[in-house]
């Protein structure tokens, strides 16, 4: 916050020279609010607007309720994004590791065990993934939120002092679980895929495959 100063000096500190972008009007205790504000409201030209505080308060909180509204949006088409990035990169990858589960379902590993076991997999990278995120993403904000609130400043008039940057931990626990969540779900289907393949019709997929590679 600024401390009390003269207009001129403020002007020039803001960057805004003549221009004054709001005056502050302190009322008697027996004055009319309402007809105060009527009067100044007539005797002001278009574009001009006369607000109590409170009214002002609530106006700058639903621009910043707007504002967090669009990066909840984005950061959910994000998340939905990233459920197909990784259901293909495992549908993709299922192939290539369908032989090596049909040979351990050969010696004795049955289906619900390698279901598990990749599943497993799919956790532990999950959650690797998920604190590398969340860790490029506190740091990402501590050189974006700057660029934000300038960005802010311009679009909404309003100035957004950022004197420390604010992590909640249970946001940070929904956020995680939400990562966790959304890539066991994306991983589901290719080790569904790989754990109820039959092992001899993929073995004898693969030795068929192989002649017809040599004959070619």
């Amino acid at each position: 916050p600024l401390p009390p100063m003269d207009l001129q000096p403020a002007q020039r500190l803001l960057s805004r020279e003549g221009r004054v972008t709001q005056v502050d009007i302190v009322l008697r205790e027996d004055a009319d609010v309402a007809a105060v504000q009527r009067r100044l409201e007539a005797s002001l030209p278009p574009g001009l607007d006369v607000t109590r505080p409170a009214q002002r308060g609530a106006h700058y909180e639903r621009i910043l309720a707007t504002f967090q509204a669009l990066l909840t949006g984005i950061s959910t088409f994000c998340l939905i994004a990233g459920v197909f990035i990784i259901y293909n990169a495992t549908s993709t990858g299922a192939a290539q590791r369908m032989l090596a589960m049909a040979r351990l379902e050969m010696i004795g590993a049955d289906a619900p065990t390698i279901f598990r076991l990749l599943m497993w997999e799919a956790l532990v990278l999950a959650v690797i993934g998920t604190l590398l995120r969340i860790g490029a993403g506190v740091v990402l904000a501590q050189f974006l939120s700057r660029m934000v609130t300038e960005s802010m400043g311009i679009i909404f008039q309003l100035r957004f002092p950022i004197e420390r940057l604010a992590l909640d931990a249970r946001d940070i626990a929904l956020i995680s679980a939400l990562g966790i969540g959304a890539a066991l779900f994306a991983s589901y289907f290719a080790a569904r895929r790989i754990a109820t393949a039959e092992p001899l019709a993929v073995l004898r997929g693969t030795s068929e495959a192989a002649p017809a590679a040599g004959g070619g």
